[in-house]
């Protein structure tokens, strides 16, 4: 049996943000748990990254059924070893949902989350930039890339590429 939800929501823990469409923690994570008796042992917990593109694949596997080639899916089984190094999340702008929020992308590793926010007119290229380091700043506080430091902003093209890549990927390789 697998029981997951919705995504959370943010309750102004970003300033005055009370959403479920924004790339922070508390509106990205979903809460997932998997039970089969006999095949997962109970009360084990599995830190890999999950996405619900990995519930088709889980449960081809979890049947025996190999995936078809004709039909091929971005997830991956969470049954096999290994897993994602970054996790891939994003919103596209939907007037019915929050009017002034934007598309977004971000890419998130267990160390750090990279976000761009796209069509922001007032700023030059369109695209406002968050980066934020996850081992000493775990609640997204403090943007790196805007806080006025620039001896630690990030490599931003290298992650602006990764991030196009990513959103451009397909197939159970992607990340």
């Amino acid at each position: 049996m697998l029981y997951t939800s919705d995504n959370g929501y943010t309750w102004a823990e970003h300033r005055i943000l009370d959403s479920k469409f924004v790339p922070y923690t508390e509106s990205i994570q979903v809460p997932f748990f998997a039970r089969w008796p006999g095949h997962l042992a109970p009360g084990i917990t599995d830190d890999r990254f999950v996405a619900n593109i990995d519930i088709k694949p889980t449960v081809l596997a979890a049947a025996g059924i190999p995936p078809d080639p004709a039909y091929p899916v971005d997830g991956r089984s969470f049954l096999s070893p290994g897993g994602r190094t970054r996790m891939l999340t994003e919103y596209f702008f939907d007037d019915a949902n929050l009017p002034n929020l934007q598309t977004w992308a971000s890419t998130r590793t267990r160390t750090y989350q990279y976000v761009e926010n796209y069509n922001q007119p007032e700023l030059s290229g369109g695209t406002f930039r968050e980066y934020y380091d996850l081992v000493n700043d775990p609640w997204m506080l403090t943007n790196l890339y805007r806080d006025g430091n620039p001896n630690n902003d990030p490599p931003v093209g290298p992650l602006s590429s990764a991030l196009a890549a990513d959103r451009q990927c397909s197939g159970a390789t992607c990340p």
